[in-house]
């Protein structure tokens, strides 16, 4: 954005806000996140994870491209998506529904490409365990 809006932006962030009705208490917020911590997640998870953003990396322009709290964030949206869809443990249909959401905000093609694109390539080029 302009300077000017970027200034804007700055000054709601410093004013009071709105109470919001919680939807979640504090504890409920911990449960959660313990019971996604609990989710299983396989050596063969782990490595698909890895091929992913490895491809990404490659098909971007650089390995600053997708960081290792990328591969993280990845793991933990997909066994947050097993937990709510009653699984005990994450599969790679997981990782693929989540994978562009995870990723398309972390990533900067070096030559301009589209980024979905790039994603979408990087899904389908690499074989599912």
């Amino acid at each position: 954005p302009k300077r000017d809006v970027q200034i804007d932006i700055l000054k709601t962030h410093r004013e009071k806000r709105a109470e919001v009705e919680s939807l979640f208490t504090t504890e409920e917020v911990l449960d959660i996140q313990q019971k996604v911590d609990e989710i299983f997640s396989s050596d063969d998870l782990h490595r698909y994870i890895i091929d992913l953003c490895e491809g990404v990396r490659n098909l971007a322009g650089g390995a600053h491209t997708v960081s290792v709290r990328a591969s993280i964030a990845i793991l933990r949206a997909a066994k947050a998506l097993a937990l709510i869809e009653g699984e005990e443990y994450a599969q790679p249909d997981h990782v693929q529904k989540i994978f562009m959401n995870v990723m398309s905000h972390r990533v900067l093609c070096d030559d301009g490409s589209d980024l979905h694109t790039v994603i979408q390539a990087v899904l389908e080029k690499i074989p599912v365990p």
